[in-house]
């Protein structure tokens, strides 16, 4: 199952994506999942993937880490700050993904417990308050 819109540049994948073969071989593409629905794929499914190129955090894998589930990720120093090293990183290489993929369809393991409260909203209030009392104790220039 994939859920979120297309960030793909590549129109003949979605295209794939969109087809009664896919659809008929298991694939379901939710382009604007709701809430609920969100919830429900994540409570269901046995792995997150999360290939990316670039991210400017990475809510999705907060998410799926917060129903505890196993994470595939890219090697990316966002990913690696939200999963520490309960998480398996990996560079964007067709063969490494399919080999993971394979490893885990062998032998499915469960998620590990991420501590996420440091990216609650009140933990990233207090940060930026204790920064701003600093900064304004400093009495130097900004």
């Amino acid at each position: 199952m994939i859920g979120g819109k297309a960030g793909w540049e590549d129109p003949k994948f979605i295209e794939i994506l969109r087809s009664p073969e896919s659809r008929a071989s298991g694939i379901v593409w939710i382009e604007s999942p709701t809430d609920v629905e969100l919830a429900h794929m994540y409570k269901k499914c046995a792995l997150f993937l999360f290939s990316s190129l670039y991210e400017g955090f990475g809510i999705p894998l907060l998410e799926a880490l917060s129903f505890q589930k196993p994470a595939i990720v890219t090697d990316l120093s966002v990913f690696r700050e939200i999963g520490g090293d309960k998480i398996r990183y990996l560079k964007l290489e067709e063969k490494l993904w399919t080999s993971a993929l394979l490893d885990f369809s062998k032998k499915p393991y469960s998620g590990k417990k991420v501590d996420l409260r440091k990216f609650y909203r009140s933990a990233a209030a207090k940060t930026v308050s204790d920064q701003i009392r600093a900064v304004l104790k400093s009495k130097k220039p900004i």
